[in-house]
């Protein structure tokens, strides 16, 4: 219910904070005209707006310092061209639409591209978040103490308090740089967080107070000279910065406004600090991610100069460029949209009226309707350019030459139609990047995404609204077509855009249904083994147990084979078949998913997969590691555990164990004599049946494996199910169960016996399968899952032998890989273990049984 409630929940908080705020905006500029405040901003002057690039340029530089310092930190090493692309991409999105693609998100893509591991990569991602939080804590801490005086006004506090407060948080501040001294290697804080060196925490410090002074002075020009000093208005951006991030609104819009008029308000008239509010949007926000784009947009262009490409470092940077197009593009078109939206509802400029006069009527007022419902498209079309949907590319690129086109019939925008060609011809080269095709209206919104959307429409009612106020409202405004009529047309594109955007959303809310999995018929079984033989991975053949749903990729040449319990979707491994296929796959998947309300789940996912998880937005938790035995130079020389393993043999055949291969499809005779060893196991292990993940007993699903059989003295006393393709690659251990035997030795007889055959017969691995929960990292700045898998590894032999388990496989001296569970973040990670622990035992009856 906690899952189910919290994104309802954020959505409405932030709807409420946005609405919040723009009441506040709207009481702060009551006595302001729109023509005021274009006055306002055509009175700025180009030297203030150049100091503003100045100090955008200084501030996205000290940002660099943020991933240098948490390169340093991990002890990772990466080109300095590839740092400063994550740094600058990420921020200049996060800044603009943070909440819909934050920073966070930009450094996974990029770093899985340089060969991080995900642990790497999530304490780069947190020493960020944290640097950034203790650096402008600091900071903010210091500028209150020298200049309080705006901040206690505004809010009505006493200075003494406030003077409190900031020596508190300088007093906390110091003592984490005194314990980052005298630390010891290693040494967590709270035993989670390993504290930096003194010197990454004061550099990072230095770095984090250079961005804030930079930020801030790219704002403090654009006010009035000698209005305020900068150290009393800096502490005022510092709380409105704050405030927006906390806010969760995208980009913190509204929040930061109405904290800097309040804040400035009492030695600045409204209209200035709005003027200066615009033109640092555009500065700030708006030009980085043009810059991005068009930085991604060369490298795509340049992708295919074969010097380039031979030239490793340079590689890495249009690889990673690739990663983030599809990201920094959905950020400019969302954008690109707001803007629309927001020329629709201002006032045009009185000197293209005399342009204006010269067109009919109905090009006119069709030509602003039309603008604001390209500008409402391209908010929906954003989100199908995240999922690199091939449609949206094509539909961005129609959209954005058709506005281009009405820009210049609503009101002659020449500046805005040259914005909006000059995003089209940067998407142009990107097209291999947008590669999916799956229809764009069938893809379900996040509530990030949905909440944005709202935001904006309803920015844009506010903005019509505080525009054309002093127009007297009357009934006959909805129906009057004139050149003049700016309130009149402004309404229209009002209505029309929410009545739009209210029916999208409502749409969104009844088109989700609870999914079920069909069970795949003999047709679709049929097709999915086509494929399994064709491919290296054994454990792909738990298909044939037909009790998994499967979803096949368009081409027909890869599946993902998946089973529903509760609202977890849990997919079986990575996808099987055509490699060019899967990222189709897994994203279908968390579609289908989010369309049925349904938790998406990827099960005992590999490492080298990770970045295709990664770039659906899922969050990965170690499940355990899988055991495997390379076959190529094994040998049964020299001693330790060789040795063990040669006794085995001999003492096993002195015992009259006897080895047999069946191979699939002969088996049939033996099901009964196979039978009666599986519930001899069942029962001695007071077991039941798994599935999901394991292959159960039953006559088709065993007759149909290669099977290996361990007689003693003619009697049956053990067999292994084998799991296997037509290339050489994996033979998979599936079922392996024994009965009473005089032989102490059957299980380790019949490994070694396995090993020697397949290694003969050319396979390159054996697949012992995985021990769950192994492996967990002890590491004191470990997740907390990790420490409760060692916990449960250690302490919970009362339900599975999970420590006896991995000591047996070990006798074999496997090479132990990471298997990772891919979920959303939050609590989906918990429940989806317990709804796939359903799965596995056979519902919850089963969960519980041993």
């Amino acid at each position: 219910m906690h899952q189910r409630l919290k994104p309802a929940l954020l959505t409405i908080v932030t709807l409420l904070l946005f609405a919040g705020a723009a009441y506040a905006i709207r009481h702060q500029l009551e006595t302001m005209k729109w023509h005021d405040l274009v006055v306002q901003i055509r009175g700025l002057r180009w030297s203030a707006v150049l100091l503003t690039l100045v100090g955008t340029i200084g501030s996205f530089t000290a940002l660099i310092g943020y991933d240098w310092s948490a390169l340093r930190y991990v002890g990772a090493k990466v080109p300095f061209r590839t740092m400063a692309l994550a740094s600058f991409c990420g921020y200049a999105v996060g800044n603009t639409i943070g909440g819909l693609v934050t920073a966070s998100s930009v450094r996974y893509r990029v770093y899985t591209a340089t060969g991080l591991d995900f642990a790497d990569i999530a304490r780069i991602a947190g020493f960020c978040a944290l640097a950034f939080g203790f650096g402008i804590t600091t900071v903010g801490a210091t500028a209150l103490l020298l200049q309080p005086h705006l901040v206690t006004q505004a809010l009505g506090i006493r200075t003494a308090w406030v003077t409190a407060g900031a020596v508190a948080v300088l007093a906390g501040a110091a003592w984490f740089l005194l314990l980052c001294a005298r630390r010891r290697p290693d040494q967590p804080l709270f035993g989670r967080i390993a504290l930096p060196s003194f010197g990454i925490a004061s550099g990072q410090l230095l770095i984090s107070a250079v961005e804030l002074l930079f930020a801030g002075f790219a704002f403090w020009v654009l006010l009035p000279h000698g209005s305020v000093s900068f150290s009393a208005f800096f502490v005022v951006f510092v709380v409105a910065t704050v405030a927006g991030i906390v806010s969760h609104v995208p980009g913190g819009v509204g929040v930061f406004e109405t904290v800097m008029l309040l804040g400035l308000g009492s030695v600045l008239p409204p209209s200035a600090i709005a003027a200066a509010l615009v033109i640092y949007r555009a500065v700030y926000f708006l030009i980085p991610v043009i810059l991005a784009v068009g930085i991604l947009a060369g490298a795509e262009a340049a992708r295919g100069v074969r010097q380039l490409q031979t030239h490793v470092p340079t590689r890495l940077t249009l690889d990673v460029a690739g990663r983030l197009m599809p990201s920094l593009m959905a950020a400019l078109v969302f954008v690109i949209g707001t803007l629309l939206l927001i020329s629709a509802a201002t006032p045009t400029l009185k000197s293209r009226f005399e342009i204006l006069e010269t067109l009919p009527v109905a090009v006119v007022e069709l030509s602003h309707l039309l603008a604001s419902v390209v500008g409402l498209a391209l908010l929906v079309v954003a989100w199908g350019l995240f999922r690199r949907l091939i449609a949206a590319y094509w539909l961005t690129l129609a959209l954005l030459g058709a506005s281009a086109v009405l820009a210049l019939g609503k009101g002659f925008a020449w500046r805005e139609a040259l914005l909006l060609l000059l995003c089209l011809v940067i998407m142009l080269p990107c097209r291999q990047e947008f590669w999916r095709r799956s229809a764009l209206f069938e893809q379900p919104m996040t509530p990030g995404w949905l909440v944005a959307l709202g935001s904006v429409v309803g920015g844009m009612a506010w903005l019509t609204f505080f525009s054309f106020r002093h127009v007297a409202y009357a009934n006959d405004l909805w129906w009057t077509f004139e050149i003049h009529e700016e309130a009149s047309r402004a309404l229209r594109a009002m209505v029309v855009v929410s009545l739009l955007a209210t029916l999208y959303g409502l749409w969104h809310l009844v088109r989700a249904h609870r999914g079920r999995a069909v069970a795949p018929t003999a047709a679709e079984l049929f097709r999915a083994e086509q494929i399994l033989r064709q491919q290296p991975r054994a454990e792909a053949n738990l298909v044939r147990m037909g009790d998994k749903a499967i979803l096949f990729s368009d081409s027909g040449k890869a599946f993902l084979m998946y089973a529903i319990q509760g609202r977890t979707w849990a997919a079986l491994g990575d996808p099987v078949g055509a490699r060019e296929d899967w990222p189709e796959l897994i994203w279908r998947f968390r579609e289908m998913t989010e369309a049925s309300s349904g938790r998406p789940a990827y099960y005992a996912v590999r490492a080298e997969t990770l970045p295709l998880y990664l770039d659906t937005g899922m969050t990965l938790s170690k499940l355990g590691e899988e055991a495997r035995i390379p076959l190529r130079g094994f040998t049964l020389e020299g001693g330790g555990r060789k040795k063990a393993l040669r006794y085995a043999l001999t003492r096993g055949e002195k015992d009259g164990l006897t080895f047999e291969i069946v191979p699939a499809g002969a088996g049939m005779p033996l099901i009964s004599e196979l039978a009666a060893v599986s519930d001899a196991w069942l029962t001695k292990q007071a077991a039941r049946e798994k599935k999901f993940s394991l292959g159960a007993f039953g006559p088709d699903y065993v007759q149909g494996s290669t099977l290996a059989l361990i007689r003693e003295n003619g009697r049956l006393v053990a067999f292994a199910s084998l799991m296997t393709t037509d290339e050489t690659a994996e033979v998979a251990i599936d079922l392996m169960r024994h009965t009473e035997a005089t032989s102490r030795l059957v299980m380790e007889y019949l490994i070694t016996k396995l090993i020697v055959h397949f290694q003969g017969a050319g396979y390159e691995t054996l697949s012992l399968g995985m021990a769950p929960l192994s492996g967990m990292d002890s590491h004191p700045m470990a997740p907390l899952w990790h420490r409760i898998g060692r916990f449960v590894y250690r302490s919970g032999a009362r339900f599975y032998n999970f420590e006896g388990l991995r000591a047996f496989k070990q006798k074999f001296d496997p090479v132990w890989e990471p298997r990772y569970l891919a979920t959303p973040s939050g609590l989906a990670p918990a429940l989806a273990i317990s709804d796939i622990a359903a799965l596995i035992g056979g519902g919850i009856k089963g969960l519980v049984a041993r």
